[in-house]
């Protein structure tokens, strides 16, 4: 019985500090990650980054053939800037010919060796230009 109770009262911990951002989940479902223009013409990945902490994203792309990375900006999540708060980054990229690739997002520190998290997307492009993503794995260390 005290095992139960200890395990609520550890799970409402657990609820309360992430409603309130204490604890803080870094993997976004691919839905929220993944993002379409109305048309499907141009695709959007969005990932949160602290850069106040050293660590960025860093995109690669298997077949830069495919798809062209048309824009790279960050986005508060504050409506005013707070040092040291998250951002999102927020990849745009439009298709170029058809065929698939792979993009990979590693969220790394440039002084370090390995990435702490690593987040890869298969992107397929149609011959109509309509682009369509799938997460394929989100790995962290």
């Amino acid at each position: 019985m005290f095992g139960k109770i200890m395990g609520f009262i550890m799970g409402a911990v657990v609820l309360v500090c992430a409603v309130f951002g204490i604890i803080h989940c870094c993997k976004a479902e691919s839905n929220e990650m993944i993002q379409y223009n109305k048309d499907k013409t141009s695709l959007t990945i969005s990932l949160e980054e602290n850069a106040t902490t050293g660590y960025q994203w860093v995109q690669t792309a298997q077949d830069e053939g495919v798809v062209k990375l048309t824009e790279d900006k960050n986005i508060s999540q504050t409506k005013k800037a707070v040092d040291g708060a998250p951002t999102t980054r927020v990849f745009t990229f439009k298709p170029v010919a058809e065929g698939k690739t792979l993009l990979t997002f590693s969220y790394e520190r440039s002084w370090e060796n390995e990435p702490v998290r690593v987040v890869t997307i298969s992107v397929k492009v149609n011959a109509d230009m309509t682009v369509s993503a799938e997460l394929v794995s989100d790995i962290s260390e």
